[in-house]
């Protein structure tokens, strides 16, 4: 997307550099933490079957491309883009963290707290 922006508007934007510094960040820290996105929900209990197969390969690429494909045609102001963008990873980076100090702590076998309910699922 950066070489669609230069050819079409003759430069590359602050805004199109900051998504593409935020989407570095992300896969790097996806290589890094990568104990915490193996024990998520869906590749524990699921396996790696059809639905996140295509989600791997369909999904993820394209919702991350949106926004640099979206600044491509569309000048953008600086400051929308980067809270969009530290939303984005916050967001990851809090829910991963999360799952991983839980399942650490059942490991050395802490109680973890549970939240009562009123009703019953079957």
């Amino acid at each position: 997307m950066m070489a669609k922006e230069k050819e079409l508007k003759g430069h590359n934007s602050t805004s199109m550099y900051i998504v593409n510094a935020f989407q570095g960040l992300y896969v790097w820290d996806a290589l890094y933490d990568e104990e915490a996105v193996l024990t998520t929900m869906d590749v524990t209990t699921d396996g790696f079957g059809f639905m996140l197969c295509f989600g791997d390969l369909a999904w993820v690429p394209f919702t991350y491309s949106l926004p640099a494909r979206y600044l491509v045609t569309h000048d953008l102001r600086l400051k929308l883009i980067l809270l969009w963008q530290h939303l984005r990873c916050w967001e990851c980076l809090v829910s991963l963290s999360s799952v991983l100090l839980t399942r650490k702590k059942i490991c050395l076998g802490e109680i973890p707290r549970v939240l009562q309910s009123d009703t019953l699922t079957v």
